[in-house]
């Protein structure tokens, strides 16, 4: 079994692109609701070989979804939770990305 390392989150700004890694990981991009909302909610999840390009994408004009880069190029505030794996699995990445949004439940489907 591929090993994976506990999930993390960060607030998600273009200037926190650097920091994430280059490695296979399975992602939740939330919006931070307004104060006295219940929860916040997810906006989108998905598994890439390589979050750092993945979530930079999201930001810019190559992001293919309009409603995603719609929303990542608005002012709310987004934080990313992540989890990272140490190799390149793709069953494992499709099967914890799925596991990810029945969770979550995101907004726009990949």
């Amino acid at each position: 079994m591929t090993s994976h390392n506990e999930i993390r989150e960060i607030m998600l700004t273009e200037k926190m692109l650097k920091p994430l890694p280059a490695q296979p990981a399975v992602y939740a991009i939330f919006i931070r609701q307004e104060e006295g909302a219940e929860t916040d909610f997810c906006l989108y999840t998905g598994s890439t070989i390589n979050l750092k390009h993945t979530i930079a994408r999201h930001f810019f004009i190559f992001e293919p979804n309009l409603e995603l880069r719609r929303h990542m190029s608005d002012e709310t505030l987004k934080y990313l939770r992540y989890e990272t794996f140490a190799k390149t699995d793709y069953d494992l990445l499709s099967i914890t990305q799925v596991k990810w949004a029945e969770k979550y439940k995101p907004k726009i489907k990949p």
